[in-house]
């Protein structure tokens, strides 16, 4: 196909005027961003554009005492879910000595698992509508408040109400602190969302060591055996359960003393609040003498987004259920993207199964194995917390094997849920105390080494304005079986070991899951990954655009073209800078190109040799910063009836759905026709200064552009 343009433009016709529009025309144009309630639909381009800035804004203003900070203040997060966790299950036995009265015995782990489900979704899906700040703020304090008013409970019911309450304020953490920290974090420090889960095992270390401390005074825990369970004679729990929210509050305090958070690049640019997202980061590379090149200008001209339109606390509030639609849809929004989405979900629930399964049916095993074994209080938390210290070494291994090449984050989780899985088989064959104690803690290590890589590796994969929603509900579907484990607790048989064999099979699927995960987040090839699947969508997007005018209609689906039809127009004479070529080459070229065909009849044909090709035109393309356009032609016999101006307004539209744009160019021989029919429709403007001689070259300049909306042509 020539590079030289139309002869006969499909311009200036008779009976048009050369600023002429297509009149009694309708447009329908297959939606290129998609808006809040149909974010399933597509990869939004241009929040991919700006992303990419965002992230290379944050990669040169680098590693900062900020980052170090909120490292440790989202770590917290980690330490308190932790920590909650490990206090009711400490505190639940010794507070039914005192306050059960009959109550349902694991009610309030069931209260617990059900304040963390709720919290997951709430603050989940809540920190995508009206941001990450709020959540961040309140959700320690909340835990913390609940802490110790359990800790204050008069009866059982009261007990559980406040633990549920406590479950709520902390179910958030999961889901928050890696997004958060993710948000902020430059990419050669993204290993930290990894090892950040070390925080855990120090919230479970601090049960430890509170448990250690008052229940190893015997004064301060009665038993079953104890005539009269008292405040006075069981006041163990109770202190645990105050020291632990009061070390809570502490953490959500310096949460606000040590740093203002605020509010997440991700967040602001999924929002549209560019001056905001500026502002911050401008702020930020300030405060620490570090370069920050990006600016609102460049964030605007990649367009905009119509999630950024729809955003907004208050837009969001009144159609609360079709956002929550929307962001679901969002983690959807390809087959690939798709896929992820159920596997992550899935290896929540099923560790969210095993885990809890092996520690459930933990007792029985032990008493089968060590029949003659009965540690004391202080033995008891003192192995308690040597496990527990093991655990805060298992994401830093994790940390340093997800950054090898050939293992990154899918092997690393490999690894974690094999040698999990060995160890969980091991303990049939304990035979002492001492074994007891060293396979529990290498089952911690191992157990966070998967755990501490899903935890990085779900937030990784999640696009950022979905991502909270998307952790929120894997965060759920990890606590619904935390309440069936509840429920599993008191109703099945807990003397047979199957369950231990059940958990260990699960962790063997959890090892399959990990391999067939579509996306890897380490280094380039998830980088590379992401940029094709929006490129792919683009590209995918633009060739599915349609527009009707009475009984005609242009579309850019390369499929539709009828090849014999293609041809004849090559072979005819108007068609003189360019010879037809064999039909797989026109297939070739249409499909790498972005091509546009006006059809008479309607688009309810299904087979191509049902529309009557009559006008073609053709944009070479990247998608993304280049267009050369050519080969634009109209059926002679239906010149005149404004075909030819209405296909260079709709390739107009389709050009300017590309927000990072350059410059769109062609080459025309016909100076008194096609030069001001160009000039005037596409706003096209000559490349030299010399008008009328030899070929005429022009360019329009697109938001991509530099120097878009100066005077001037603008080579570089």
């Amino acid at each position: 196909m020539s590079n030289v343009q139309d002869s006969v433009p499909a311009g200036i016709e008779k009976g048009e005027k050369e600023t002429s529009t297509p009149d009694n025309a309708s447009c329908h144009v297959v939606p290129f961003h998609g808006t809040v309630h149909e974010l399933g639909n597509v990869v939004d381009p241009v929040l991919n554009a700006k992303t990419l800035l965002v992230n290379e804004a944050i990669n040169e203003i680098g590693w900062t005492g900020f980052h170090l900070k909120l490292c440790c203040l989202t770590g917290f997060g980690y330490a308190a879910d932790s920590l909650v966790a490990f206090l009711q299950s400490v505190a639940a036995s010794q507070a039914y000595l005192e306050i059960g009265n009959g109550g349902y015995p694991t009610g309030s782990t069931m209260a617990l698992y059900t304040g963390l489900l709720f919290g997951a979704l709430f603050w989940g899906f809540s920190a995508d509508v009206i941001g990450r700040k709020i959540a961040f703020n309140t959700t320690l304090f909340i835990a913390a408040i609940a802490t110790v008013i359990s800790g204050a409970g008069p009866n059982w019911v009261g007990f559980c109400v406040f633990v549920a309450f406590l479950g709520f304020g902390a179910g958030g953490n999961l889901v928050l602190d890696p997004t958060v920290m993710l948000e902020f974090v430059p990419a050669k420090q993204q290993w930290v969302i990894t090892a950040m889960a070390g925080w855990w095992g120090i919230g479970q270390a601090s049960a430890g060591f509170i448990a250690w401390g008052y229940y190893s005074r015997p004064e301060w825990s009665c038993t079953a055996e104890t005539e009269s369970c008292t405040w006075q004679n069981n006041k163990g729990w109770r202190l645990v359960m105050f020291t632990g929210g009061a070390l809570m509050f502490v953490m959500s305090a310096l949460r606000i003393v040590i740093i203002r958070l605020p509010e997440t690049p991700k967040y602001l640019v999924a929002s549209g609040k560019e001056d905001e997202l500026v502002a911050m980061l401008q702020n930020l590379a300030t405060t620490y003498r570090r370069p920050c090149s990006l600016t609102v200008d460049a964030l605007r001209a990649c367009g905009t987004t119509d999630i950024s339109q729809q955003s907004g606390r208050p837009a969001a509030l009144k159609g609360l259920g079709k956002s929550l639609v929307g962001h679901v849809r969002g983690l959807f929004s390809t087959k690939k993207l798709a896929l992820s989405t159920s596997l992550i979900w899935l290896s929540w629930t099923l560790i969210g199964l095993g885990y809890p399964l092996f520690f459930l049916y933990l007792p029985s095993l032990l008493s089968s194995r060590l029949p003659d074994y009965s540690p004391t209080f202080t033995e008891t938390w003192r192995d308690y917390t040597i496990t527990n210290i093991c655990a805060i070494f298992g994401p830093l291994i994790a940390a340093g094997l997800a950054e090898v090449r050939l293992l990154g984050r899918r092997y690393t989780m490999v690894i974690g849920a094999i040698i999990t899985a060995i160890f969980f088989f091991c303990y049939t064959i304990i035979k002492t105390p001492a074994q007891n104690l060293a396979i529990s803690s290498c089952i911690a290590v191992c157990i966070n080494l998967y755990y501490g890589t899903l935890y990085a590796y779900t937030a990784e994969v999640f696009p950022s304005a979905h991502r909270t929603t998307g952790n929120g509900i894997a965060v759920a579907l990890n606590r619904i079986m935390g309440l069936i484990s509840a429920v599993i607790a008191v109703t099945a048989d807990t003397t047979t070991v199957t369950p231990l064999y059940i958990s260990a099979a699960l962790f063997l699927v959890l090892a399959v899951i990990s391999v067939i995960l579509p996306f890897e987040p380490y280094g380039h090839i998830f980088r590379s990954r992401l940029c094709m699947i929006a490129m792919t969508s683009v590209k995918s997007k633009c060739q599915s655009l349609s527009w009707t005018k009475g009984e005609f209609f242009i579309s850019t689906d390369p499929t539709l073209f009828p090849i014999p039809r293609l041809t004849e127009i090559f072979d005819s004479a108007e068609f003189y800078w360019a010879k037809s070529i064999s039909p797989d080459a026109f297939r070739e070229a249409l499909t790498n190109s972005l091509s546009f065909g006006i059809y008479e009849n309607t688009p309810s044909n299904e087979t191509p040799s049902e529309n009557k090709l009559v006008g073609i035109a053709r944009c070479v393309t990247d998608y993304v910063t280049f267009a050369y356009l050519t080969d634009v032609w109209v059926d002679p016999a239906l010149q005149g009836k404004g075909l030819g101006s209405w296909l260079i307004c709709c390739i107009r539209e389709a050009l300017d759905t590309m927000p990072q744009l350059r410059r769109t160019i062609l080459m025309t021989g016909n100076w008194e026709r096609s030069v001001p029919f160009y000039e005037k429709l596409l706003d096209m403007r000559l490349m030299e200064t010399k008008r009328g001689e030899g070929l005429a070259v022009m360019e329009r300049k697109g938001k991509g552009h530099p120097c878009y909306g100066q005077e001037g042509t603008g080579y570089n």
